[in-house]
């Protein structure tokens, strides 16, 4: 089940918290198709924003190893510099695949709720 312990901290009631969970689980393929996108045409402001506003949803859940996934994306993407495309790659890969988990935990949650 998805934690919704601080949403509960920041909305009164359930609708509101099912209304977030529904408009993050609208928005989260966007999110990711939008970062690959800006990875591959190497814009990285877009590409640390993205990252950023992710991690900061993925916490609300208190989805703290996928939160540090983006955190790592952000991260990089903010030192292209000394980027990684590779980890970058990596990174993105993997997010995506444990945001299948969170989706489960969502729908779950909307179901029962």
């Amino acid at each position: 089940m998805i934690d919704v312990s601080l949403l509960k901290v920041l909305f009164d009631d359930d609708l509101m918290i099912r209304k977030y969970l529904v408009v993050f689980r609208d928005d989260l393929p966007e999110s990711l198709l939008g970062l690959r996108e800006y990875v591959q045409n190497m814009d990285w402001d877009n590409a640390s924003i993205t990252a950023h506003n992710l991690r900061s949803k993925l916490q609300y859940l208190k989805e703290d190893g996928i939160s540090t996934m983006a955190y790592e994306i952000e991260k990089i993407c903010d030192e292209p510099g000394h980027l990684n495309i590779e980890k970058l790659k990596i990174l993105l890969d993997k997010i995506e695949n444990e945001l299948l988990e969170v989706y489960r935990k969502v729908d779950n949650y909307l179901s029962v709720y």
